[in-house]
């Protein structure tokens, strides 16, 4: 493949991102925002692509859900082409880099997401400056064991009308982790959620997959959704014969 972009305007590559390009790659999302008529939810941190993921899975999967990367000058799908939106769209996932939308300025507004997710890595000042460039979303959702979760939230108060679910194993934690195990292949989870307790298992080892299903559940809480629903789709248990630590 050449350096042009697929669906890029002319005149850019992958190291030309005028500001003219960035607006006519989130008009495009907007768009497709529309066609979906479903939730919106931008998506950034250290663990966006993993919690992505864990989000499609939750919501019905591929056949349900778009998913945008938006981490780099041209949104992936916009490079690759995009399809129709599936029929009963859940929702639409755009994985955002900070430093791309402030990049494109003025233009980002258009993405208008309905949810803004935070999957680790809050710096308090950038959570808002890119809350404020996309369009001041309805509601936010941060990971509570992050050592600046206060003040983050303390910042984002100043925003009207924000709504705050927030994920993690602290006891104020609106979706709290009980308990979990790490397998050689696989991980589990007890959360809790309000008086429900749901146990979980993801398709891969790692702390890092525990999260995202938190952050993917707290989400869906936030968006009025089916939580049961969404965790029966983590519930799969891991094989008995594997050697399992504890993870709590």
């Amino acid at each position: 493949m050449s350096d042009r972009l697929r669906g890029a305007p002319e005149g850019t590559t992958k190291t030309s991102h005028p500001i003219g390009a960035y607006a006519k790659w989130v008009e495009e999302i907007a768009r497709l925002r529309a066609a979906f008529g479903a939730p919106v939810i931008a998506l950034t941190g250290d663990r966006g692509g993993i919690t992505a993921s864990a989000l499609r899975t939750a919501l019905g999967g591929i056949e349900r859900t778009g998913l945008i990367d938006w981490r780099d000058g041209a949104p992936r799908q916009l490079r690759d082409g995009l399809m129709d939106p599936p029929a009963a769209a859940t929702a639409l996932i755009v994985v955002v880099d900070p430093a791309v939308v402030k990049r494109a300025g003025a233009a980002a507004r258009a993405l208008a997401p309905d949810v803004m997710l935070y999957a680790g890595g809050i710096d308090p000042a950038i959570c808002f400056e890119t809350m404020e460039r996309l369009g001041s979303p309805e509601a936010v959702v941060l990971d509570r064991d992050d050592p600046r979760h206060g003040q983050c939230l303390d910042t984002l108060r100043t925003l009207p009308r924000l709504r705050c679910v927030d994920y993690g194993r602290h006891a104020g934690a609106d979706v709290r982790l009980i308990d979990c195990q790490l397998y050689t292949s696989c991980s589990s989870a007890s959360v809790r959620i309000g008086r429900d307790v749901f146990d979980l298992c993801m398709g891969a080892p790692g702390l890092a997959f525990i999260d995202a299903a938190l952050a993917t559940l707290a989400t869906v809480r936030v968006l009025g959704g089916d939580v049961t629903g969404a965790a029966s789709r983590f519930a799969a248990g891991p094989d008995a014969h594997q050697t399992a630590t504890t993870g709590n």
